[in-house]
């Protein structure tokens, strides 16, 4: 299994508690850089299993 495959199921894994912030996000993923972080968001944006929030 790759390393892509791998971060999408952690990623949903942190966000079951609730909304995280990008910085939330890259605290709690150990080894994820930021362009990969946004990269398996957006695709995850893209299926329709999570929606991106807006900051205030």
């Amino acid at each position: 299994m790759t390393l892509l495959r791998v971060w999408k199921p952690i990623i949903l894994w942190i966000l079951k508690d609730g909304k995280k912030s990008l910085s939330e996000l890259e605290k709690a993923i150990v080894g994820i850089n930021q362009k990969m972080l946004l990269e398996q968001l957006r695709e995850l944006i893209e299926f329709g299993i999570i929606e991106k929030m807006k900051t205030k």
